[in-house]
């Protein structure tokens, strides 16, 4: 009988010490906690841990006429960076550009024989613009000084920003941890502003530094 109780003991020890493991690890799960944040998001927090640049981009011509231009944040284990500049309304964004460029870009679509600027083909355009200064047979206003082209390769700059955005929050959001996430060369490779303060705070939420993950900026 008391052999049985022993037994009893044992194995409700056990299925303690499991549910313990368990839990463990859902409370090591539930610390990676990942967030995108507006400007004013991150202005309402009191005291957050921010890298972020001081001053605003200067944007070429008149992009800011073309649709509002935003900064966001990607926030994780509340260790907040500030990542590239985009327009907020990127299709509303092509539609001006297309009319603010006309020129430009109908000279483009004429020589290389593309559909109309679109979601789809603007990466085509942005290569062809600078393609096109180096042919002799270009018309004399088409230069890198002409107005409507400095403003195109500004908006291209901007309009790509939202993609690089999408594949830092993307690789952070599928994530599972800190740790995995570190282990990424992509995510480091293209966060775009301090990198390596980021990674350090960010590596100090699982009590680790830069250097356990063998990063390299």
């Amino acid at each position: 009988m008391r052999k049985k109780i022993s037994y009893l003991f044992i194995f409700f020890v056990l299925i303690t010490m499991i549910g313990c493991g368990v839990a463990a690890n859902r409370s090591s799960e539930s610390s990676y906690k990942v967030a995108v944040l507006s400007k004013n998001q991150v202005n309402s927090q009191k005291d957050p841990v921010l890298f972020a640049t001081q001053n605003e981009e200067s944007y070429t011509g008149t992009l800011e006429e073309i649709d509002e231009i935003e900064n966001i944040y990607l926030s994780i284990n509340d260790v907040i960076v500030e990542l590239k500049y985009q327009f907020i309304h990127p299709e509303k964004a092509l539609d001006a550009i297309s009319q603010s460029c006309e020129n430009i870009l109908s000279e483009i679509q004429r020589v290389y024989s593309l559909e109309p600027l679109s979601e789809n083909n603007w990466s085509t355009y942005k290569k062809t613009m600078w393609d096109y200064l180096d042919k002799e047979e270009k018309p004399q206003w088409y230069n890198s000084q002409n107005e409507e082209f400095g403003r195109l390769a500004g908006f291209f700059d901007i309009y790509e920003n939202a993609y690089d955005n999408n594949q830092v929050i993307d690789i952070a959001q599928n994530a599972d941890s800190v740790e995995e996430l570190l282990t990424e060369t992509d995510f480091v490779s293209v966060l775009p502003f301090f990198k390596e303060q980021f990674c350090e705070k960010l590596a100090q939420t699982v009590n680790k530094t830069a250097e356990d993950f063998n990063l390299t900026f």
